[in-house]
């Protein structure tokens, strides 16, 4: 067994569908990393299933992340006894599916702190029948078990039907339900308590089998160690290790040398992790005649975990090697000790002492706003209970946006008209509550997150990306060229440039500040094709390639620049200054391409007269000709003539010296070599005096050479830097 960066695990491919069943979950932590992920910041559609304990505390102390149910959606699972307590990730992407079974939550210290174990599969999605793999059964099952969980959720099952399961089993066929049992994997297979107790489904698949050792790993068991003793009971015959963290495990030290001083031959071992982290795996290890079959998951050694009273999962599979190999290469010490001298810790299990008593007189099971403005309320018959007020409030706001009366059908729901007005006041994460009367008292509801279906399945919406490739090109063209490399080939980087824009704004917007710098150092470009490109066939392809870029900019100049030009409002200049690098970046990276023929995929007879239309958007045309065409910050300053220090501090702060010198350089460099001149000609002077004589004129710094690198760097391929 290997170390595992989960969030790696992510990142392989560019991602479809996302899902998640978790106990507990943190979405700051999950929008700050794992929406930074490939596979996770592509998918379009992203489903979390958690506990409704975990939810409820989670809207009550408030909601960091700034995306939760707008973005992705978040829905809380009540089961009928215990806690939802599972741990399943997948990931259905372009290439690979993606799938992972284990004991972490998707949380900080889930993922980033605790020692945890967890299970990892891979399909290869462009396999003619991935369904008679392993693996593919085994996501199967996972996406079977997240299917099943949605159940529970008190959502509108229509909603989850139509924009998540169905697309998901459209695009791939193989994971559809009816095709379950054709491949049953040999090796390998999910265990879930939703079929039957896990301790009991270990039972049936070790009958017949010798058993001669138990090893057991948890962070809780049973005070009264009822399961241990059960486990004793199943196979009296085998030694028993015990594995538990001091002061975090929560072990009945008296109870556990009283069964060892019976005829049970066993061990405990003390954990000793790294410092500062906790020894969260789950893990059962079965020593037999023909090898070791293990049980790891989200299952702690308690009747909750194994008696069936949670939902739990965790992956069946038999290894050579027995339990004492699990952490050879790990950095954890296991050190047998006394059970008497265990110092047990204080925390209680998922469940314990947590039965679901509601207070609430009023439940509210969600509540959904779609594109047409239309909410639906979606309730517990609430008998006595009159005069029911729904209230929307932002998070972060101390009052509400919203509070509406509502009439319920005689099935507990309510619908709503909203204007575009109303709609336009959520502006981020949004919570809901119900209250009313009932004898004269006031009475409220539990709290729900509002599902802002309306953004969730919007192409291109203009909130902030945070981590999703495909918004933050939307939004600023940021990570462009990447997004576009990690495509298949040829026919798909032509449809991505067909039906891709980014967005034009210069209203005020709160969520981009013009207090820094607009543009940043990236990673420069390479020159050559992405990988798996060989070079791009001069049939064909090539031409529809080269016209879709050159098509792209042209849009982007006539929709984008040239609507900034006409109003010259100056708050739309860093979107200008987007479109401005964007398109920048990539005429030049495609000229630095060569198809199978050695030339450029983007001719220089499209580059230069293209980027020299840019910099005209931007300053206006070159002194002396005849149209005398007015640029982008010439209109910002008729319309503010009042404020010309605003003006000019602004082009300071967003660097756009430094950015409209890298442009004339880049391009006067294309012209260079593809003319096979020397050094600069009369042509090339005179465009770098004109822009030169510009930021001089309009009282601007002459940009240091650093800066004109720098902005370079953010634009330009490698290779025409450096020659």
């Amino acid at each position: 067994m290997n170390p595992l960066d989960i969030l790696k695990t992510f990142d392989r491919d560019v991602g479809k569908f996302a899902f998640i069943a978790t106990y507990d979950f943190d979405p700051e932590f999950f929008e700050g990393r794992f929406l930074k992920t490939k596979g996770f910041g592509s998918a379009s559609t992203i489903l979390i299933l958690m506990d409704s304990r975990r939810y409820a505390e989670l809207l009550n102390r408030g909601i960091e992340g700034t995306s939760f149910n707008r973005r992705y959606l978040v829905l809380p699972v009540s089961p009928s006894h215990g806690v939802f307590h599972p741990k399943l990730y997948l990931v259905l992407g372009k290439k690979t599916a993606t799938a992972m079974v284990g004991s972490a939550n998707c949380t900080s210290a889930g993922v980033a702190y605790n020692m945890e174990l967890c299970s990892t599969f891979f399909v290869d999605n462009e396999q003619e029948l991935p369904l008679k793999t392993d693996n593919a059964a085994i996501v199967r099952h996972i996406y079977r078990a997240i299917r099943g969980y949605s159940n529970a959720t008190k959502m509108a099952k229509r909603v989850l039907e139509e924009h998540f399961f169905n697309p998901v089993e459209e695009v791939f066929p193989w994971l559809d339900l009816n095709v379950l049992e054709i491949a049953t994997p040999s090796k390998v297979a999910l265990l879930n308590s939703m079929d039957s107790p896990l301790l009991e489904q270990v039972r049936t698949r070790l009958i017949g089998r010798d058993v001669s050792k138990v090893s057991i790993i948890s962070p809780f068991y049973d005070k009264d160690l009822r399961t241990l003793e059960r486990i004793s009971r199943y196979w009296p015959s085998a030694k028993m290790d015990v594995v538990a963290q001091p002061k975090y495990s929560q072990l009945s030290s008296e109870k556990l040398a009283a069964m060892f001083s019976t005829d049970l031959n066993g061990r405990l071992l003390a954990a000793s992790p790294p410092p500062g982290r906790r020894l969260h795996a789950k893990a059962f290890a079965f020593e037999t005649e023909i090898g070791t079959f293990w049980l790891a998951g989200s299952a702690n050694a308690t009747d909750y975990g194994l008696g069936g009273n949670n939902i739990e999962t965790g992956v069946w599979f038999v290894t050579a090697d027995g339990f004492d190999h699990l952490f050879d290469e790990e950095d954890l010490k296991l050190t047998e000790i006394d059970p008497k001298d265990f110092v047990p810790g204080d925390i209680d299990e998922p469940g314990v002492g947590d039965e679901k008593q509601s207070t609430n007189l009023i439940t509210l099971f969600s509540a959904m706003l779609f594109e047409d403005g239309q909410v639906q309320v979606d309730t517990k018959d609430s008998k006595g209970v009159s005069d029911l007020v729904l209230s929307i409030r932002n998070v972060g706001q101390e009052y509400s946006s919203f509070s509406l009366p509502i009439s319920l059908t005689s099935s507990g729901r309510a619908y709503l008209e909203f204007d575009p007005v109303q709609v336009s006041q959520i502006e981020r994460a949004a919570i809901c509550q119900l209250t009313g009367k009932k004898e004269g008292q006031s009475v409220e509801s539990n709290r729900v997150a509002l599902a802002q279906l309306n953004r969730m399945f919007r192409e291109g919406e203009a909130g902030r990306s945070h981590g999703n490739p495909l918004k933050r090109i939307a939004e600023t063209g940021e990570g462009l060229n990447s997004f576009v490399d990690s495509l298949d080939g040829t026919r798909d980087v032509i449809e991505f440039f067909r039906n891709t824009n980014i967005r034009f704004f210069d209203n005020e917007d709160k969520r981009r500040t013009t207090a820094g710098k607009n543009f940043k150092p990236r990673d420069p470009f390479v020159s050559d094709s992405p990988n798996g490109w060989e070079g791009i066939s001069i049939e064909g392809d090539l031409g529809e390639l080269r016209e879709a870029i050159r098509e792209f900019v042209k849009r982007h100049q006539k929709e984008k620049l040239s609507k900034h030009v006409k109003r010259g409002n100056l708050n739309g200049l860093p979107n200008f200054l987007d479109v401005f690098r964007t398109t920048n970046s990539i005429l030049l990276t495609w000229h630095s391409r060569r198809s199978s023929d050695g030339h450029p995929i983007v001719p220089d007879g499209h580059v230069t007269p293209l980027i020299l239309r840019n910099i005209e958007f931007l300053i206006g045309a070159m002194p002396g000709r005849a149209d005398g065409e007015q640029g982008f910050i010439d209109a910002i300053r008729v319309n503010l003539q009042s404020e010309g220090d605003l003006v000019l501090e602004l082009l300071g702060q967003l660097s756009v010296a430094p950015m409209l010198r890298a442009a004339v350089e880049a391009l006067v460099d294309v012209r260079e070599k593809a003319l096979g001149l020397d050094g600069r000609d009369r042509w090339a002077l005179a465009k770098l005096r004109w822009v030169s004589d510009w930021i001089e004129k309009n009282g601007l710094k002459a940009p240091t050479e650093d800066a004109v690198d720098t902005a370079l760097r953010e634009y330009r391929p490698l290779t025409l830097m450096t020659g």
